[in-house]
């Protein structure tokens, strides 16, 4: 790619304080003061500063809060602007709020001194000068906006003179003062629309710059607007950002209440591409100023372009700061700005450099960690496919592919990527290469000041050019031409064209005679060259490539270079200025630098002789074709367009002014291989046409489906995935060679190609044309998997077995059956062992990526016992207290697959016992258990207990009592032995005297026997119970 060859100067940290490493996100007031006069007070202000914070954009990095011009009303007494009082009665208090809120204040100034403060006199604060003693004398002009002398209001500072600096330094103090945190200089040249040093604001930038230094409060400098880029070393050095185009706001010519337009959004495009190479972290920011894009209607482009612009702004690492009223964001902005990813574009500090131009432009960002962030556009206002191939950008093929915008993975693309993309939209990618970035080659170069000059087309010295000369003056009948650019095969290659413009400007070239095409172009400098690639198609051998404008001076030209094998993708859609069409009557030229061709027709209309015509129109065959025709109005006019000397096609429109061109899309009818003849007039004797600027014929172009894999020859089975980069796209396919339709299968999984057959596609998205048809041939000779193998070997068993398959082809699927069939991929898939309870034979086949298996087989005799069950209970003894119950578990357990009614009893019991079954009858099925609670009820009675009456208790007791009585007459010692004696041999069965002397009964056992019977089946188990 030929870079811009200009030197800058080794700037170390070009940031003014250390701030500017990366470019800032907020909000300025400026757009929404050219819709609201009364916008800018205080209190508005505040509102915005409160509203960014509510709105959930600043926890995404917004913060900065700029109050633009207007905010001024007088001077202090050292000839400082205050602001006004009516509208910022406190601006400290201001500022602090927004400080309070998170967030940094910004402040709107201009170079020079203006005339109040200079009449006033007034001391420069710390000097013994006054404000007299620093201007130039007589006075000259201070910056842009001065008007004629000698009486330019805005007066110029002389900065050899003591006191100058010392003034800045002072206003720069008290906007510190009041907690400032960044400036915008505005009106500054060489810029401003006065690209010469007959004002020379560079000394007042640097001044700024030293000011913020001394004053030790960082602050954020941009020096604005158009700056000239010849003088980027003094930008770069002392600012952190500069503006490189005028407003983007229409400022009352786009309608009321409406802050912007396509038409400035787009030659952004163009600016950003002489600037590119200037911007980065130490060299300061390119500023493409405000972006409308957050207030619905208000903002003047549609929801696509606001994408485009934020897409833009982003790509080139601009600040991105909102317009507008934040107290009325919409969804879609907070959306856009809640998007980190897409953030990470812009903060990434690396600004993109255009890879491929024209009006499907490519852009490019090596974020330098193996990735790179790609923006494709489709500048016209029809909905196309824009191809970029990876050899252009540096690297082959890529291994990832992420769309930012909708955050969503595409997967892997070999060579290159292809994306349906709406009129005036974009796409966002983030791409993974598969081998390190590698310069693209320049291709063979034929330098401007070799070719053939006619007119007054001149070659000029430029010291940074191919060869140190540019050729000028190109325009009208002044053209340049290449007659011998030879390629060795036919086909369409790039071409790069390197020029160069200070504001916006047109190079069209036609190629072998065919209709001119244009470049257009914008830019800061006719010194420094800067280059765009397009596309264009070449027959072998010689070829002329001739470049001019016809409507007036183009931009200036150092060289092209062609390079590639032939194999570029084809341009889509050709365009056709209307200022190279046939002219009759009073059509003529009018100037816009907005216009593609930098003019439109105009003057056309108010009677039949006075028409444009486009006599050769082209198109490779016959069908209906989209139309995009680019007009400018104020007001309501009327087209008639005629096709091929068809029906006149009557086409009321409207617009809001003579600069902007607005696009209208009109389907036609045209001829394949022949000359088309469009026609437009305003036969009405008091109508007038719009002016028109050019049409657009679209091909119908459309990204087709990518099949993967690609077809070929293939020995193993393959799933083929179908996708497509169109958002919301619906697939239909087919896989028997026939074309398919939306009555065709929707493709929603991948598809399974087990033998020999073609898959073909297309892809339908609504507001696009239908895709071309993708195809895919792939040809099978496909090896059989190895037959499945099953164990146990197949026999004879005397129990259920459990049978694993398996196969010696690695992945392979098996599939089986188990009921005589023979298996095939709708039989049942083998996940695991298999159950054979019963004598069977199990057949099955693998299926692996090539054909199936042969058939593996194994029968299973199972020569099972009897069915039957198991009895068992949950414990083998139960204590049961007399007159209570007892309650214990009983299991049946299927043996051999028994399964039936099974009832219980019981037997043994002790007397005036009972036994219950709950339930009293179960029923396991095959393989399964059963169980049942048994209770056992006992009674006070419960057995016949035994006596434990001790016989000779009674006598015992009569004894005891005599002795009792004798003790009283005899001796006492006697009757205490005897007494003794008797005591010893009764206690033991003694329970006491009177009564019938009863001893405590001993706990009683019984067997109970529990049987469970089903048909001739018994099981019995027993159980000890024991009752106390």
């Amino acid at each position: 790619m030929l870079l811009a060859l200009f030197a800058t100067a080794s700037l170390g940290n070009a940031q003014v304080n250390g701030v500017g490493q990366q470019p800032y996100l907020g909000w300025s007031s400026f757009s929404e003061q050219t819709i609201n006069s009364a916008f800018l007070t205080q209190a508005n202000i505040q509102a915005e500063s409160d509203a960014l914070k509510s709105s959930g954009l600043e926890e995404h990095g917004f913060a900065y809060i700029n109050i633009d011009s207007g905010w001024q009303g007088s001077f202090d007494s050292n000839g400082r602007p205050l602001p006004s009082s009516s509208t910022f009665p406190d601006i400290k208090a201001l500022v602090d709020h927004i400080h309070a809120n998170g967030q940094k204040a910004g402040i709107y100034w201009i170079p020079g001194i203006e005339q109040p403060a200079v009449d006033g006199n007034y001391p420069v604060l710390g000097t013994s000068y006054h404000t007299q003693d620093i201007v130039v004398m007589p006075l000259a002009k201070g910056n842009s906006f001065a008007g004629a002398l000698p009486n330019p209001y805005h007066d110029k500072i002389d900065f050899t003179k003591p006191g100058a600096q010392e003034y800045i330094d002072s206003i720069v103090a008290l906007f510190a003062s009041w907690g400032i945190d960044f400036i915008k200089l505005d009106a500054v040249t060489p810029g401003s629309y006065v690209n010469d040093l007959s004002i020379d604001n560079r000394p007042d930038v640097e001044a700024y710059s030293k000011a913020i230094t001394s004053s030790g409060r960082p602050m954020w400098l941009t020096v604005s607007w158009q700056l000239d880029q010849d003088y980027l070393d003094t930008w770069q050095q002392f600012s952190n950002a500069r503006r490189i185009d005028d407003d983007v706001e229409c400022e009352g010519n786009c309608g009321t209440g409406v802050l912007t337009n396509w038409p400035r959004i787009l030659v952004r495009e163009y600016d950003d591409v002489a600037w590119q190479n200037a911007a980065g972290p130490t060299a300061g920011w390119n500023d493409l100023d405000t972006l409308d894009v957050g207030d619905g209607i208000a903002d003047g482009i549609t929801a696509t372009e606001k994408q485009t612009a934020i897409t833009l702004w982003s790509m080139a690492n601009s600040p991105l700061y909102l317009g507008g009223d934040l107290t009325n964001l919409d969804d879609f902005a907070k959306s856009a700005f809640t998007n980190d990813e897409l953030l990470a574009v812009d903060q990434s500090g690396h600004p993109a450099a255009q890879m491929v131009g024209g009006f499907h432009p490519v852009w490019m960002a090596n974020t330098g960690d193996g990735s790179v962030y790609v923006a494709m556009y489709n500048l016209t206002a029809i909905p196309d496919r824009v191809d970029v191939r990876w050899s252009d950008l540096g690297f082959n093929n890529a291994t990832a592919v992420r769309d930012l915008w909708n955050k969503t993975d595409l997967g892997a693309f070999q060579a290159g990527f292809s994306a349906m993309i709406l009129g005036h939209g974009s796409r966002i990618l983030k791409v993974t290469p598969d081998v390190a970035i590698s310069p693209v080659p320049i291709g063979k170069v034929y330098e401007a000041e070799a070719a053939t000059l006619s007119g007054s087309a001149s070659i000029a010295s430029c010291s940074a050019c191919s060869g140190g000369l540019k050729v000028g003056n190109i325009g009208g009948n002044s053209m340049v031409t290449f007659a011998n650019v030879n390629v060795t095969s036919a086909g369409t290659y790039q071409m790069e064209i390197g020029g160069m413009t200070q504001g916006p400007r047109t190079l069209e070239y036609s190629v072998n005679g065919g209709p001119a095409q244009s470049l257009n172009m914008s830019g800061g400098s006719y010194m420094l060259p800067q280059s765009s690639t397009v596309p264009v198609t070449l027959s072998a051998g010689n070829n002329t490539i001739a470049f001019g404008n016809p409507s007036g001076y183009g931009a200036d030209l150092d060289r092209i270079a062609i390079r590639g094998d032939g194999k570029e993708p084809s341009p889509s859609f050709t365009t056709y200025e209307a200022e190279g069409a046939q002219l009759a009557g009073t059509s003529g030229f009018n100037y816009s630098s907005r216009a593609s061709g930098g003019a439109y027709v105009g003057n056309f209309g108010g009677g039949a002789s006075n028409t444009v015509t486009f006599p050769n129109v082209t198109v490779p065959s016959t069908g209906t074709y989209q139309m995009e025709i680019d007009y400018v109005t104020s007001g309501q006019r009327t087209f008639f367009v005629t096709v091929n000397g068809g029906t006149p096609i009557e086409l009321d429109l409207n617009g809001t002014n003579f600069s902007d061109p607005v696009p209208y899309v009109l389907p036609v009818q045209l001829n394949g291989g022949v000359a088309n003849s469009i026609v437009f007039s305003n036969p009405n004797a008091s109508g007038y046409a719009p002016g028109l600027d050019s049409i657009t014929i679209a091909l119908g172009a459309n990204t087709a489906p990518t099949i993967s894999p690609a077809g070929g020859s293939f020995t193993t089975v393959q799933t083929v995935t179908l996708s497509d980069t169109t958002a919301d796209a619906a697939i239909y396919y087919t896989t028997d060679g026939s074309t398919p339709s939306t009555s065709s299968t929707l493709y929603t999984a991948p598809i399974t190609v087990a033998a020999s057959e073609t898959v073909r596609a297309i892809a339908i998205a609504a507001g696009y044309p239908n895709s071309s048809v993708a195809s895919a041939t792939y040809t099978l000779t496909l090896s059989p998997a190895a037959t499945p193998t099953f164990t146990p070997a197949a026999g004879t068993y005397t129990s259920v077995q459990s049978v694993t398959i398996s196969d010696a082809t690695i992945g392979a699927n098996i599939y089986y059956t188990t009921d005589g069939t023979t298996p095939s991929t709708s039989s049942t898939l083998y996940s695991g062992p298999i159950s054979i309870a019963l004598t069977a034979t199990i057949e099955a086949i693998a299926v692996g990526n090539g054909s199936p298996s042969a058939l593996g087989s194994a029968a299973y005799n199972i020569n099972l016992p009897a069915p039957s069950f198991s009895l068992t209970s949950t414990t083998s003894a139960l204590t049961i207290a007399k007159g209570q119950q007892g309650s214990i578990g009983l299991s049946i357990a299927s043996l051999n697959g028994f399964s039936g009614a099974v009832t219980f009893n019981c037997s043994g019991l002790l007397a005036a016992s009972t036994c219950s079954f709950t339930p009293a009858t179960v029923t396991p099925t095959a393989g399964a258990s059963a169980s049942t609670i048994l209770t056992v009820l006992t009674s006070m009675n419960t057995a016949a207990n035994r006596s434990h009456n001790l016989p000779g208790a009674p006598v015992s007791c009569f004894a005891l009592a005599a002795l009792c009585l004798l003790g009283r007459k005899g001796r006492r010692s006697t009757y205490r032995i005897v007494l003794l004696a008797l005591s010893a041999v009764t206690l033991s069965a003694f329970i006491g005297c009177g009564g019938n002397g009863s001893s405590k009964k001993p706990p009683t056992q019984s067997t109970v026997t529990v049987t469970a019977t089903s048909g001739a089946i018994q099981q019995s188990t027993t159980i000890t119970i024991t009752v106390q």
